[in-house]
């Protein structure tokens, strides 16, 4: 691809970027209407047709409890274990430790690591053959383009006109 051609299809791609923010901004804002017109209506759906197609607008209702975690140990002492849930985040963070408290178990949960296994061969603990066979390499290629961190967004975006036909019972 020659340097002019790779530039155009990168202020493409910048710009389209720019569309598909601006995109989910304004769809965020809709959702956030629709969701207010079911709850008004007093419902959580709401079937139409919108350009010859059949759809059905769905509300719900998600609720996160979130827990002050060392006030509850403290008040509930060893009982604080019996309302444990796995949580990913705290798993995720704390990889390394599990590996000394999983033992042989880590068996059942983990898989090898390409780290560890260039490890256990660069240390002489494992010959490079005997994983020949034993793996897929599978490679994915894939781009990014993000503002850089010298760069702020700037400009005003443009107001919706919000004309339209408004379903009824939402007037």
């Amino acid at each position: 691809m020659a340097g002019a051609e790779f530039l155009t299809d990168l202020a493409r791609y910048v710009e389209i970027q720019g569309l598909v923010e601006a995109l989910e901004a304004e769809r965020k804002a809709i959702a956030v209407r629709l969701c207010d017109g079911l709850t008004a209506l007093g419902d959580s759906t709401f079937p139409a047709t919108v350009a010859g197609r059949a759809v059905v607008v769905r509300r719900w209702r998600k609720e996160r409890v979130l827990y002050d975690d060392a006030l509850l140990q403290h008040r509930l002492g060893d009982r604080y274990v019996e309302t444990l849930d796995v949580d990913m985040k705290k798993v995720r963070s704390r990889a390394e430790d599990l590996r000394s408290w999983l033992g042989p178990n880590l068996i059942a949960v983990g898989t090898p690591g390409r780290e560890r296994v260039k490890a256990l061969v660069e240390a002489g603990r494992a010959r490079i053959d005997e994983f020949a066979g034993a793996f897929v390499r599978d490679v994915t290629y894939g781009v990014a383009v993000s503002r850089s961190r010298s760069q702020r967004p700037g400009g005003d975006q443009d107001e919706q006109d919000g004309q339209g036909e408004v379903p009824e019972g939402f007037q």
